[in-house]
């Protein structure tokens, strides 16, 4: 059965003043595409970028057809959910993406949060739930694991603290009431994995990390931060972890409480 295209209003596609953004937009993004494709590759991708049509013929997947279509709203990504999308396969990775860097498709900074807010909203949920049928489907479940969204966002956090990417606008720093709604999803059961490869471990190993650097703030490189943003992030974590200890398990609790005794110790 063919699908029926519903309509979205691109007329803005066509405004000279936009397409020569939209141009400047698309350099770096050609550039970094031309690793892995050819020219000739390259054409759909740019014809689709500039006015959210495919040519006759031609096939994107579906996570290049969401970051890549011109309307970056809600309105937009409810369009290629229910209109263009293959499969809901690539949901879960659609939605992990706002965790990491999505300026590579040419969104701004505005279209991140908007994004961020489509797919993940304000605090964790274990299930996403499309607005829309998503190829003719309405049941659409996207299962979400909190540690593993934990490890997502907490590398570009870590990046951000230790390393000096990014800075108070990056979208992940922005968003801290979803960072933070997590740690009251980390279990008892996660400090025990026997994998030292395993995401629960991985977790665990990330919040001994970012507890060490309460105790004492060591970056892994110099970076100018004339702000002290870094500091200020990690003095919030510890005011949020204070709010948050009666719903931290207790494995955590400890390790919160023995962190804190060994910041108060260094200070005397």
């Amino acid at each position: 059965m063919n699908k029926v295209i519903k309509m979205v209003d691109r007329i803005f596609t066509q405004d000279p003043e936009w397409q020569e953004a939209r141009e400047k937009q698309w350099k770096p993004i050609e550039k970094d595409l031309k690793t892995d494709f050819s020219k000739k590759d390259l054409e759909p991708i740019k014809f689709y970028f500039m006015t959210g049509l495919l040519p006759e013929g031609k096939a994107l997947s579906d996570g290049a057809l969401l970051h890549y279509f011109p309307l970056k709203t809600p309105e937009g990504w409810d369009f290629v959910l229910e209109n263009l999308a293959s499969s809901s396969d690539f949901l879960k990775d659609a939605i992990t993406a706002n965790f990491h860097d999505l300026t590579d498709y040419g969104f701004s900074e505005e279209e991140l949060l908007s994004h961020w807010d489509y797919f993940l909203g304000d605090s964790f949920k274990p299930q996403y739930k499309p607005r829309v049928p998503v190829d003719g489907h309405t049941n659409i479940r996207i299962g979400l694991s909190a540690v593993e969204c934990f490890n997502h966002i907490s590398a570009t956090v870590w990046a951000f603290l230790t390393g000096g990417v990014g800075d108070e606008k990056t979208i992940v720093i922005q968003k801290t009431d979803y960072f933070y709604s997590l740690w009251p999803e980390i279990k008892n059961e996660d400090f025990e994995s026997d994998d030292d490869y395993s995401i629960e471990s991985n977790c665990i190993f990330i919040i001994n990390s970012y507890f060490k650097q309460i105790v004492d703030f060591s970056p892994r490189v110099e970076f100018d931060d004339p702000n002290q943003t870094r500091p200020k992030f990690l003095k919030m974590m510890e005011e949020k972890l204070d709010e948050l200890y009666p719903q931290l398990c207790p494995k955590l609790q400890a390790l919160w409480d023995e962190t804190k005794a060994k910041k108060a110790a260094l200070a005397k």
